[in-house]
C-alpha cells in the first residue's frame, strides 16, 4: 500500500527514526507487528510512534488500537469533496460580485460584512460626508448599507473567516461610524476566483452515471 504523507520532511524523519529500531524498522513492519498485537501497545514508546505514523500519514488512521490504512483514491475523494462541500458560499459570493459589477460599482469596492446583519454583503453608500473640527473639514467615513435583498450567504461572519477558500481573503474593515468586529473581501479578488472546474466535474460524473446505466 502506498503511504501519502502529509509533508516530506515530516516523512522522511519518521523513516529514519524507525530505521534505527531492529524490532520494526519500517512503517510497514510497524503497523504489521501492531495489528497483530506483537508489539505492546500499552508501551509509551510504541505508544508514541503509533500515534506518529498515524499523524505523518493521510491514509493511515489509527482507531481502536489498530491501523486501518486507506486507498490514495479514497483519500482523494475525501479531499474533493471537503473541497466541493465549501464551494457553493463561493459560487453565491461570486454571483453577488457579479452582480455588483452589473449595478456599475468599481473592481476595488469592499464586500463588506458587518456584526449586525451578520453573513450579508455589505457595501459602503456612494455619498461623502464631511465633518467640521476647529474649522477644518474632513472627510467623514462611508455609511454602510446592505447591497440588494441581503441574501443571507453565511450563518455568520464567523463562518467567512474560518473557511476554507476565502479566509486567506478576508481582510479588517475600519469605520468609526460602527461598533464591533467587521471584515472585508475585495470585489475583484472575488471575480478572480476560478469556478470553471465545476462544470467540468458536472460533465464527468454526467458521462460516468451515462456509462454505468449502459451496462
Amino acid at each position: 500500500m502506498k503511504y501519502i504523507p502529509f509533508n516530506q520532511e515530516q516523512h522522511e524523519a519518521l523513516e529514519q527514526k524507525l530505521a534505527k529500531k531492529k524490532a520494526y524498522g519500517s512503517v510497514d513492519q510497524f503497523t504489521m507487528l501492531y495489528n497483530e498485537s506483537v508489539l505492546n501497545k500499552s508501551n509509551p514508546e510504541i505508544v508514541k510512534i503509533a500515534e506518529e505514523i498515524a499523524d505523518t500519514y493521510k491514509n493511515i488512521e489509527l482507531k481502536n488500537k489498530l491501523f486501518i490504512t486507506h486507498s490514495p483514491n479514497k483519500i482523494l475523494l475525501d479531499t474533493a469533496l471537503a473541497f466541493l462541500n465549501v464551494m457553493p458560499a463561493v459560487i453565491s459570493l461570486k454571483r453577488i460580485a457579479e452582480e455588483l459589477v452589473e449595478a456599475e460599482y468599481e473592481e476595488d469596492t469592499k464586500m463588506i460584512f458587518m456584526p449586525g446583519k451578520q453573513g450579508v454583503v455589505h457595501v459602503e453608500r456612494d455619498v461623502v460626508q464631511t465633518e467640521e473640527v476647529d474649522g477644518e473639514y474632513y472627510d467623514k467615513d462611508p455609511e454602510v448599507v446592505v447591497f440588494g435583498p441581503g441574501e443571507k450567504l453565511f450563518k455568520d461572519n464567523n463562518e467567512l473567516v474560518s473557511h476554507m477558500l476565502l479566509r486567506p481573503l478576508v481582510q479588517v474593515y475600519e469605520n468609526e461610524n460602527y461598533d464591533g468586529e467587521m471584515c472585508y473581501i475585495s470585489l475583484l479578488d472575488v471575480l478572480d476566483m476560478n469556478d470553471d472546474f465545476i462544470e467540468e466535474i458536472g460533465t464527468i460524473i454526467e458521462n460516468a452515471v451515462r456509462n454505468s446505466t449502459k451496462n
